[in-house]
């Protein structure tokens, strides 16, 4: 298989708007029935890092969503590592509003918890997520808290995950968690 081919400008400016949906997704890894992969004979580039075949879950299992501030959902990547042997560093940060015993215990438990982050690209067309983790790495997290005052704005929590390598495109099926 080929490393490289040729890059095409996408025909419609929707196939490029910036941005993921205002809905960050995520499991823990224990909670999966199966965890699903790349293929591992690729046949055309990119092949490496699409999952096709759905994840599975027992029946009382699934993604959990968290709403998240409009347009807060961003993610950047960069490389690490020393030269010859770089990898892709992922780091994504959204904004979770207001302050609850609920919100602060749920934000708290992802510090130290394996979980599998779904994103799903702003344009919403089709059923690919962006997929963050698998059955070996999951994303470290960092959460801070700002309260603001009441000029300035909202109790707010931001949530960085980071994680190297280990980004994937989803295009199984998600089943949402029925817990609320």
């Amino acid at each position: 298989m080929a490393s490289y081919a040729h890059i095409t400008k996408p025909a419609s400016p929707q196939l490029y708007k910036g941005g993921y949906e205002d809905v960050f997704r995520f499991c823990p890894k224990a909670d999966f029935t199966a965890i699903a992969a790349p293929s591992v004979s690729p046949s055309v580039i990119g092949d490496k890092v699409k999952i096709t075949t759905a994840h599975t879950w027992p029946t009382d299992k699934g993604v959990f969503e968290y709403a998240v501030k409009n347009g807060s959902l961003v993610v950047t990547s960069e490389p690490t590592g020393d030269p010859g042997a770089r990898l892709m560093k992922h780091t994504f940060k959204f904004i979770v509003l207001g302050d609850s015993a609920s919100t602060f215990e749920q934000l708290q438990n992802t510090l130290n918890s394996n979980l599998i982050c779904f994103l799903k690209d702003s344009k919403c067309v089709g059923a690919e997520y962006l997929q963050f983790g698998d059955t070996c790495t999951q994303p470290e997290f960092s959460v801070g808290f700002n309260s603001n005052t009441n000029l300035e704005g909202s109790k707010e929590y931001e949530v960085t995950g980071t994680i190297t390598e280990s980004k994937y495109y989803y295009s199984g099926a998600l089943t949402v968690n029925a817990e609320d």
